[in-house]
C-alpha cells in the first residue's frame, strides 16, 4: 500500500517532469508549420528554454537531495529550491514556478513547520 508522503513525492516528481517535459517538446497548433506542398502540419520542435538553466539546476538538486530524506538534506532542499523559486518568478515562469512551491510546502510539512508549509 502506497504511504500518503510517498504519494506526494511522486507527485511532486511527477509535476518537475511535466513542466520540464513540457517546455521542451510541446508545441501548440499554432506554432505547427505546414509546407504548400503537404497539407500535413509538420510539427516544430521547441528548444528547451537556457536561460532558465540555472534555475533547472537548482531544482534537480533540491529533488535529489529531497529524497535522501534526512533532515539535512531536507533543509539543504529547502534552499535550492528556495533559490530555483525566485528565478522562476523573476522569469515569468509560473509553472516551474508552482513547482518550486509544491516542494517547498512538502518539505516545510516534513520537517513540522506546518505553518510554513501552508504559508
Amino acid at each position: 500500500m502506497i504511504k500518503p508522503q510517498q504519494l506526494i513525492e511522486i507527485g511532486l516528481i511527477t509535476a518537475t517532469l511535466s513542466v520540464m517535459l513540457g517546455e521542451s517538446v510541446v508545441a501548440t497548433s499554432s506554432q505547427l508549420k505546414t509546407s504548400s506542398s503537404s497539407p500535413e502540419p509538420t510539427p516544430i520542435i521547441l528548444a528547451q528554454n537556457s536561460r532558465n538553466s540555472e534555475a533547472n539546476r537548482l531544482l534537480n538538486e533540491g529533488l535529489r537531495l529531497f529524497r535522501q530524506r534526512t533532515a539535512e538534506s531536507l533543509r539543504e532542499a529547502l534552499e535550492k529550491l528556495q533559490a530555483a523559486r525566485d528565478l522562476y518568478r523573476a522569469a515569468g515562469d509560473k509553472g516551474k514556478e508552482a513547482t518550486t512551491l509544491l516542494g517547498i510546502g512538502t518539505i516545510n510539512d516534513l520537517l513540522g513547520e506546518k505553518q510554513q508549509a501552508v504559508t
